[in-house]
């Protein structure tokens, strides 16, 4: 039986390394990130990545920067900070201590700080802003 056990595992992981060379290990790693939910993303580490893919830390940091130029850490931070700003928008009701916290910022302050660096505003005002654009082009549109 153990040995049944780990001929699997040894075939699962022949399979995904099959399949890093099809496709890129970064354009898989891409993949996996856009498909995460929120809270999910929020939680989402490259160490947990790497073991996700069966593959080392470095390994996919390597690869991941070598392919794209910037870091992966950087693009799970950019795809965070993106999908705050989309749900902002899109759950008016929800609030900012709320999302900070869905998208895995234990420190509320700390997450209005680094919002307000990577978009140049508070995360209330681009909520607000944002309705306020949405309000105007729907007028135009009538």
């Amino acid at each position: 039986m153990d040995s049944i056990i780990q001929s699997t595992r040894y075939a699962g992981r022949v399979i995904r390394r099959q399949m890093i060379k099809k496709e890129s290990i970064s354009d898989q790693a891409v993949e996996f990130v856009l498909q995460c939910e929120d809270e999910e993303l929020g939680r989402l580490s490259v160490s947990g990545m790497a073991r996700t893919f069966d593959v080392s830390e470095s390994f996919l940091s390597r690869k991941f920067r070598k392919d794209k130029d910037f870091s992966l850490g950087k693009f799970i931070f950019r795809e965070r900070m993106s999908r705050s700003a989309q749900t902002l928008c899109n759950k008016p009701g929800l609030t900012v201590k709320a999302l900070a916290e869905i998208m895995g910022f234990s420190d509320y302050d700390y997450f209005i700080r680094i919002f307000k660096k990577h978009f140049g505003v508070s995360p209330s005002r681009y909520r607000y802003c944002k309705k306020q654009r949405n309000s105007i082009s729907k007028s135009q549109n009538s």
